[in-house]
């Protein structure tokens, strides 16, 4: 989520976030900035290390769509994307 001004639209306007921040600089950042939001959940973890169908389980057990949203430097979006490809989730959406 990087400083969170993605994050925090996502907050006012989806169901559920998760969002992934390997940046442990940024963790107080975005506490502070985000904190109050009850449906974020925030992992500090890289997504590619990620097991991202035990994550969306234990986060979205309910989720009827689940849809992927960042704002990534370009040289990882292709890595990112396969890893959501090859996890077998079922996304509905890229954006």
């Amino acid at each position: 989520p990087g400083i969170g001004a993605l994050t925090e639209f996502l907050c006012e306007s989806a169901g559920r976030v998760l969002a992934f921040e390997v940046d442990d600089r940024l963790l107080p950042v975005l506490e502070a900035e985000l904190g109050h939001y009850d449906n974020l959940t925030v992992l500090h973890q890289d997504i590619l290390e990620a097991n991202l169908k035990a994550s969306v389980a234990q986060y979205f057990p309910d989720s009827k769509r689940l849809a992927v949203v960042a704002n990534l430097p370009y040289y990882i979006t292709t890595p990112i994307i396969f890893h959501f490809l090859e996890s077998d989730l079922e996304v509905s959406d890229f954006a």
